[in-house]
């Protein structure tokens, strides 16, 4: 074939016009920097890239790295993270559920954020657990923290379990985070974190006994002085590529003796697509009609409806969360713990 012609047929595939597009990976890509801790655990750093490795809510994946107690690793995304409607990404741990029970081997660790790689602002956190240490092989009940990473059970895996959505906290498991619980932090505020770009994660262990939670209470763990977090991945939910101005947004909240549910499109309550309706509590999956069922409507408009549920015990920590999808896709999810009653 002579060059010309040569040329000619291969610069379709140069300019990517024959190539499909490369969709851009929801985990992180890259260790940027990782302090191991002390005591024992499996120190891979390549374990904790890419796709969850979930071993299900009553057992945990080996699939992780260790952080070491008080250690602590910072991950790159090939994406960026933006604040969107409702949770904006998961983090997977390795808990499991002992027995029949909603109480988790637990191994807690904070979560920040960063947009320069040099300033991190960390998650407010509720700890509702025990008022001293549970003991190495101990547990705590689901739903007693909130804004700590390492209470709940990991399903997904893509690999052994592709029907399960990485990116949906209501399927997926694992503890999601919305960065705007960040809005009122200080280096938000002073604009050295930019919650619309987010580029960097910080995840860092709880030395159980020595670290404290936002309101200034002592953190135990079943994972011991010696014990640490072992981070299976992280999944992406919001980032600057699929963020749509006009999708649903999913809000769950806590208000003394009431949960409340909301679900809201600016295009109408029509536009959302009810096939893609989930929701979950404690972690598991449930049916979201059968949940619902339990709340009563509380305000309807075109393109909101609120659902209350009232009479909560007092004390009576759990997690709840639904998420749904609109016509075009864009998605929205919201999942909260009643720690404590409620967020921090």
């Amino acid at each position: 074939m002579k060059k010309g012609l040569l040329f000619a047929a291969v610069l379709p595939f140069l300019q990517g016009g024959l190539l499909p597009a490369q969709t851009p990976s929801i985990y992180a890509t890259k260790v940027v920097a990782f302090h191991k801790g002390n005591g024992w655990g499996i120190f891979k750093t390549s374990n904790v890239l890419g796709p969850p490795s979930g071993a299900g809510y009553g057992g945990g994946s080996t699939h992780v790295l260790s952080l070491g107690a008080g250690g602590s690793v910072t991950l790159g995304f090939d994406v960026t993270i933006t604040d969107g409607p409702g949770d904006d990404f998961l983090v997977f741990e390795n808990p499991f559920y002992v027995g029949r029970s909603f109480r988790s081997f637990a191994e807690l660790f904070f979560v920040e954020v960063s947009s320069n790689g040099k300033d991190f602002a960390r998650f407010p956190s509720v700890y509702g657990g025990p008022p001293s240490s549970p003991g190495a092989f101990g547990t705590l009940q689901a739903g007693c923290c909130s804004g700590l990473g390492g209470m709940t059970p990991v399903a997904a895996d893509p690999a052994r379990r592709p029907w399960i959505d990485p990116a949906d906290p209501c399927e997926a498991g694992g503890d999601s985070f919305d960065l705007a619980d960040l809005r009122n932090h200080p280096l938000v505020k002073a604009g050295r974190v930019d919650l619309g770009k987010v580029r960097y994660l910080r995840l860092v262990d709880i030395v159980s006994g020595k670290e404290k939670d936002s309101r200034g209470r002592t953190i135990y763990d079943p994972g011991g002085p010696l014990g640490s977090a072992d981070i299976d991945a992280v999944a992406v939910i919001h980032h600057t590529k699929n963020l749509t101005p006009r999708g649903p947004r999913v809000e769950v909240t806590f208000d003394k003796d009431k949960v409340r549910v909301v679900f809201s499109d600016p295009d109408g309550l029509s536009d959302l697509d009810p096939s893609t309706l989930h929701a979950s509590l404690e972690g598991y999956s449930v049916p979201a009609s059968s949940l619902l069922g339990c709340f009563r409507a509380a305000s309807y408009s075109p393109k909101r409806v609120e659902f209350v549920l009232a009479g909560l015990p007092p004390g009576f920590p759990f997690t709840i969360g639904f998420s749904v999808r609109d016509r075009s896709g864009a998605f929205s999810a919201s999942r909260r713990s009643r720690a404590l009653g409620g967020r921090p």
